[in-house]
């Protein structure tokens, strides 16, 4: 029954209420498992962030001491310039794996 079409009629008002507590708990299982699943995709995010927060800081470190090493050998070099490749694709992995977080807005880019 829509809200337009309202009645006047006792018995009419009655088996709707009647038809509504019936299909209800239906709703409370769907805002049981709703509330759920948020529950566990809210532990989901924050083990996410955790661990791409652990990785940036490591890629941070990694980073940092690569700036200050001077390659002494062509072998230490190769190594050294593979390594530096690595480090940036891995920081660019991480840049579009965090990017499905939700944003502090709430927003999130897909």
């Amino acid at each position: 029954m829509e809200v337009e079409n309202k009645t006047n009629n006792l018995s009419t008002i009655v088996e709707e209420w009647n038809e509504l507590k019936k299909t209800f708990h239906e709703v409370e299982d769907l805002q049981k498992s709703c509330s759920k699943a948020v529950a566990n995709f809210k532990k989901t995010e924050a083990d996410f962030k955790k661990a791409i927060s652990q990785q940036v800081k490591g890629i941070t470190r990694v980073s940092e001491s690569l700036k200050c090493f001077r390659p002494a050998s062509d072998k230490e070099k190769e190594e050294y310039v593979g390594l530096k490749k690595s480090v940036n694709i891995q920081k660019e992995e991480l840049e579009i794996m965090s990017s499905v977080l939700p944003k502090d807005s709430g927003c999130v880019n897909l």
